[in-house]
């Protein structure tokens, strides 16, 4: 997933949408953040299955882990991009670099925005077959998620 946006290194309360890097965070600090302000995470440590990784994909919040400490010594208000999906993080890219990432940003939201639509509709296999969905949650608020991601109920 690609962000762009400015880094931010501690706290929750955030100015506008920022990166946050840090060397760990755990699944309490990250729930306790405001995710409508938080673009991307980029932890020094950690791993790709770690609880906060999941809860991150969850929110859908770019993240990308084990960088090691060079993305703590960013300067604050130094814009970057992040490319979590191809684990690179740009460290004050062009402006045209910027622009790009934020306009592939749109045309993934866009598309997002078609995917929940069509996830609503019932599943069925090829051959007609009725699938039901569900979805493992452990907050009021990842079901909120799963339900706009075509979740019909809860396993878990």
């Amino acid at each position: 997933m690609l962000s762009a946006e400015r880094p931010h290194r501690r706290g929750t309360q955030f100015p506008t949408r920022v990166h946050l890097n840090t060397n760990e965070l755990l699944p309490s600090q990250l729930v306790a953040l405001d995710s409508t302000k938080l673009a991307g995470i980029c932890l020094a440590a950690g791993g790709a299955t770690s609880h906060v990784s999941i809860i991150a994909a969850a929110m859908d919040i770019p993240t990308m882990v084990a960088t090691g400490p060079g993305a703590l010594r960013i300067p604050t208000g130094t814009p970057v991009v992040l490319d979590a999906e191809a684990g690179w993080l740009y460290i004050d890219p062009p402006r045209m670099h910027v622009d790009l990432a934020r306009s592939q940003l749109a045309e993934k939201r866009a598309r997002r925005v078609v995917e929940q639509l069509a996830a609503q509709r019932e599943c069925h296999t090829a051959d007609g077959t009725r699938i039901e969905v569900f979805a493992n949650v452990g907050s009021e608020a990842e079901a909120h998620v799963a339900v706009r991601n075509g979740a019909e109920g809860s396993g878990l």
